[in-house]
């Protein structure tokens, strides 16, 4: 299904969102907007719709990336190393699997943040009982952002991971059992109740006499998106516990090999077999030199591809990021969130292949099936 991905970088950190999550913010914010806005004249009314909803939305995605960067910072510290989380509306959840390093940094962080949403709504509602008697399109305006933001403190506080409630719960189980992975599961079964309720509540808002079919919309999709990220949350945190025990030397997957002057015709009907390969390896002499994806073939002709050899067109491999054979699996995925989807792994100036993200994720899935049979 085509549904790009959009990135935005700032405050040292990456926001990413799918673009049909942006278009659900927005059709929320123009449609509670357009109901607000109604007694307006109809040139004031379809003007106000289209710049309000344009400004609510845009001001709603600057309050998740604050709120973000100050859990992040206080989570942080000093280490600067760029970090990419996903945006919903909800709030944000991280790309790779990362958790603060103790429990009372987890409770610091998450409460920062949580009360950093309150100021904004409170801030927000403020601007709002200041405009109550103009009927502007900035009154509805702030008043669509008050109960945004309102609610969105209110779900904050809730026990569900990766809710800000739901890292200060798992921090205070985490230290009560030493173990993050039953902490983070069982936060994450207090997600899943809170993502069923939201979805029920949305149904009721969108076919209920309330007949707010815009905020059951966004409550709806909310709900949803809660539920798979605290399944991510879970997994993530398993993942924390095994990737230090997975060295890349070990994760270090086997590709296709073909050689440098193999046609890029024979190369692609190779990348598009069953099952389809991220990409080839490309060797001299039986040496790593560098990786034939899909994408290096932008820019050729097909008629073209019986002539030109692969080399010509690979992406060499030292134009990718490097990364030691010795770092673990989870030290890897830190370093290459945000930043490529592959890297060369080297050791002693020798090139061993190639990793990408998906690599290390099947590395770590295999090792938890593996202890899971074990402990059967």
């Amino acid at each position: 299904m085509f549904d790009p991905r959009l990135t935005l970088s700032v405050l040292g950190l990456t926001f990413a969102a799918r673009l049909s999550c942006l278009t659900v913010l927005l059709v929320v914010a123009g449609g509670v907007l357009d109901q607000l806005g109604a007694e307006t004249d109809a040139n004031t009314h379809r003007l106000a719709w289209t710049l309000t909803a344009a400004a609510a939305g845009v001001i709603f995605l600057a309050t998740l990336i604050g709120h973000e960067a100050i859990r992040q910072r206080l989570w942080r510290g000093s280490d600067r190393s760029r970090r990419t989380v996903e945006l919903a509306l909800f709030g944000t959840f991280p790309e790779a699997p990362e958790a603060a390093n103790t429990p009372r940094s987890e409770v610091f962080g998450a409460l920062a943040a949580l009360i950093a949403l309150g100021v904004a709504a409170g801030t927000v509602s403020g601007g709002m009982a200041l405009t109550r008697d103009s009927g502007s399109p900035a009154h509805h305006l702030l008043k669509t952002l008050t109960i945004a933001l309102l609610a969105l403190t209110a779900m904050n506080a809730m026990p569900g991971l990766p809710l800000d409630g739901g890292r200060i719960f798992r921090a205070w189980m985490w230290y009560l059992t030493d173990d993050i992975v039953a902490a983070t599961r069982l936060a994450a079964l207090y997600a899943h109740a809170v993502a069923a309720a939201l979805a029920i509540v949305g149904l009721a808002l969108i076919f209920g006499k309330a007949g707010e079919p815009y905020w059951g919309l966004g409550v709806g999709v909310a709900g949803l998106q809660l539920f798979d990220a605290a399944h991510k949350g879970w997994r993530q945190a398993r993942w924390q516990t095994i990737g230090p025990a997975i060295t890349l030397r070990e994760a270090l997957p086997r590709p296709i090999r073909i050689p440098a002057e193999t046609s890029v015709a024979d190369a692609v009907d190779r990348l598009l077999a069953d099952p389809p390969e991220l990409f080839l390896l490309v060797v001299d002499d039986n040496a790593p030199i560098g990786i034939l994806r899909l994408n290096e073939l932008r820019g050729t002709r097909r008629t073209e591809w019986d002539q030109i050899p692969v080399r010509a067109i690979m992406k060499p491999l030292h134009d990718l990021p490097h990364l030691p054979a010795e770092i673990t699996v989870a030290e890897a995925l830190v370093r290459l969130a945000g930043r490529a989807d592959a890297a060369a792994v080297v050791e002693q100036q020798r090139y061993l292949g190639v990793v990408t993200r998906p690599d290390l994720m099947a590395a770590i899935e295999e090792r938890a099936t593996f202890q899971d049979q074990g402990a059967r």
